[in-house]
């Protein structure tokens, strides 16, 4: 099959010639792949001379490919000539045909070897590298013969050692498989680089068969990250620490200020203009204190000292309880609290209040006509309350911001409506601290439902 072939090689090697003489680059590359298949097979077949021709016509010189050509198409006419008189009926048993496809075969193998990215390469048991693809000299720099050179730990880095051994080890004496495992090599510019390995061994050849991935940068990459990452955590930690403080020294005078305004507010008459001014200070002071009250919440679950008293708490008495001190904002709303079904749940009753003051808070704020209702309700999967209003509603695409600290649906939201954007933010920080979950529905026009979601396992009973 082999000989068969030949002439083929001949008219292929001819037309490459031609199309190289007329000045098509494609010629060059067809006559260099010849050469380097001649290159691979000639000696397996018994024709060295043909491996030798084919070596040269492959790494020829772009202005001596025709002479190489040449010399390689001379050959081959000879090898055609000699093999008539031996072997007339031109047949090879099955045995050599075999060994054709294990060539070709072998062919294919290398040619992936050659063009990986991976560095691919095989070692002996005596610690030196026996094939190394090209991939090795791209990204150390050294030569594959210079890495053949020496014992491969040679080029690792002293610090990795000891974990180089013990890994090779692990390798030699049983079933190991390496997969992950990293380690710095110099390169010859001087510089190290980091390769992550997956290795086995063939016992049978006694050599190291292994695939390195150069991942010096993805390392880098994650070691910036972290920094960054650090960075940022200690950047918030020292604004909580910092709003914290400032908090405490503000809210000290601010409690002066509020408290004196409400003795002078007792000395003056009612209906005067004194009292009005003064009434202004104490409305004013505590807007400011509840804003100042948030920012603290806010710093100390971001510095992670929030508190929580943990406890069972009867959802039913709560939202009746916060409904009752919210009346008097109800205007001439439809304002009432609803059980479905009696819940008791494990949480901290002062945190969930403040969660509920928030929301309900809000509904009412933003709804002008209609109805605010909250519903205690239950299922199997566990309790909820829901905050529902026929307010003026939330666009969709706003919905998912705003948990966000000072966002609110719509910037001029602040304007008509006042507040700061701080309370469903710090309401969701508690959500999540008490285990559960606070979500939102809303349409623009129809009103919002804002649910606090307890799951089954925070509840003690179902009433």
């Amino acid at each position: 099959m082999y000989v068969e072939r030949l002439p083929e090689r001949v008219v292929e090697i001819q037309a490459a010639v031609d199309t190289l003489l007329g000045g098509d680059s494609s010629g060059e590359a067809e006559l260099r792949s010849i050469g380097h298949q001649l290159k691979g097979t000639g000696t397996s077949f018994g024709f060295p001379e043909l491996t030798e021709l084919g070596g040269a016509l492959e790494l020829a010189p772009s202005d001596q490919l025709p002479s190489a050509a040449k010399d390689l198409l001379d050959e081959l006419e000879r090898v055609i000539e000699s093999t008539k008189a031996d072997t007339p009926s031109m047949e090879i048993d099955a045995s050599q045909e075999i060994d054709e496809t294990k060539v070709h075969e072998a062919l294919h193998l290398q040619r992936f070897f050659d063009l990986s990215l991976e560095l691919l390469c095989t070692a002996s048991f005596d610690g030196y590298f026996k094939q190394l693809n090209p991939a090795w000299t791209e990204v150390l720099g050294w030569s594959r013969e210079e890495l053949r050179a020496r014992p491969f730990i040679e080029f690792v880095h002293p610090d990795d050692l000891e974990a180089t051994d013990l890994e090779t080890s692990k390798l030699t004496t049983g079933a190991h498989v390496t997969i992950g495992f990293e380690n710095r090599w110099r390169s010859k510019d001087g510089s190290w680089r980091w390769l992550r390995w997956t290795a086995t061994i063939d016992h049978e050849r006694q050599v190291f068969m292994a695939l390195a991935r150069d991942v010096t940068e993805e390392r880098a990459t994650e070691a910036a990250l972290r920094a960054a990452k650090e960075e940022a955590e200690s950047a918030s930690r020292a604004k909580s620490t910092f709003l914290a403080t400032m908090s405490h020294e503000l809210r000290t005078p601010l409690n002066s200020v509020i408290g004196f305004s409400r003795i002078l507010m007792r000395a003056v008459p009612p209906d005067s203009k004194e009292a009005n001014y003064l009434g202004r200070i104490r409305d004013n002071g505590l807007h400011l204190l509840h804003v100042i009250n948030d920012i603290l919440d806010l710093s100390k679950i971001e510095a992670g000292h929030m508190e929580l008293v943990l406890e069972p708490v009867d959802l039913e008495a709560l939202v009746a309880d916060v409904v009752g001190s919210l009346r008097g904002a109800s205007g001439g709303l439809e304002f009432r609290a609803v059980t479905e079904q009696p819940v008791t749940a494990r949480t901290d009753g002062a945190r969930l209040r403040q969660v509920l003051l928030n929301l309900i808070g809000n509904a009412l704020k933003f709804t002008s006509e209609g109805r605010v209702q909250v519903v205690v309700r239950h299922d199997d999967a566990g309790a909820r309350i829901d905050v529902e209003d026929t307010g003026i509603g939330i666009p969709e695409h706003r919905l998912a911001s705003i948990f966000e600290a000072f966002t609110q649906a719509d910037p001029s939201t602040s304007r008509q409506f006042g507040g700061t954007g701080l309370g469903l933010s710090l309401s969701q920080a508690f959500c999540e601290h008490l285990g559960v979950e606070l979500c939102a529905t809303s349409e623009v026009g129809a009103g919002s439902v804002f649910s606090v979601v307890f799951p089954a396992n925070l509840l003690v009973d179902a009433g």
